[in-house]
């Protein structure tokens, strides 16, 4: 063969090769991307706690008046109670209006009534017993910045027996849960705009704590970042 014609197979073989990797680049790269996109667009948290499907009773209690509004336990309980059971985890919740006509039929008896206790004379059987410990809604001057912490746990209401959290590392309390809002600067809060800021807080309160007992979409690209 002339030296002519064996250029001429080198320069077949180098372009094949070439045309080959950027191929085999680009099957790769195709690749990577589907695998990274299929973990936003499909990934979810998974449930902490699976909840019994049985009569729930939702009971919050805000010992030291944090919330500012005693409505707002009920809006707690009641929107705990919707996300459960449009998640469908739990058919029957029994509901918050029933607990505060036995809290006024038993009067100062009602306080030292353990939670078991409670659940079973309204006929649940498992009680989600949320505690509020604190709650702002500033952070420093000028700045917005809704916070809470609440204690969550649920309760055996046949053998008044804790469920959910378990262990002997386990504080007592219960499971925290911290809720914060993104930062916002703000001059002044009235009494208006506070009203406003602890609804949206209850809210956040009792989605995140549903959260704990079903699987949920983590935020998909594209979606804003919660508040």
């Amino acid at each position: 063969m002339t030296a002519a014609g064996c250029g001429r197979r080198r320069a077949r073989r180098v372009a094949i090769f070439l045309l080959g990797g950027a191929v085999a680049a680009a099957t790769v790269g195709c690749e990577v991307f589907g695998i990274a996109a299929s973990m936003f667009s499909s990934g979810k948290t998974k449930a902490v706690y699976e909840l019994q499907n049985q009569p729930t009773l939702v009971l919050v209690d805000d010992p030291n008046h944090q919330l500012g509004n005693p409505a707002l336990r009920d809006q707690i309980a009641n929107e705990i109670g919707f996300h459960l059971e449009q998640q469908e985890v739990i058919d029957q919740v029994i509901a918050p209006g029933q607990l505060n006509d036995l809290a006024a039929a038993l009067g100062e008896r009602y306080a030292a009534m353990p939670v078991d206790q409670i659940g079973r004379r309204l006929g649940a059987r498992q009680v989600i017993h949320v505690q509020v410990e604190s709650v702002a809604l500033q952070t420093g001057p000028g700045v917005i910045q809704p916070t809470a912490r609440v204690q969550v746990k649920v309760i055996d209401a046949d053998h008044g027996q804790r469920l959910f959290p378990t262990g002997s590392a386990v504080p007592a309390g219960g499971y925290a849960l911290t809720i914060q809002f993104r930062q916002r600067p703000h001059e002044q809060i009235d009494r208006g705009s506070s009203v406003v800021l602890g609804r949206q807080l209850a809210q956040r309160i009792a989605r995140d704590v549903a959260r704990l007992f079903h699987d949920y979409a983590l935020r998909k690209i594209g979606e804003p970042f919660d508040d």
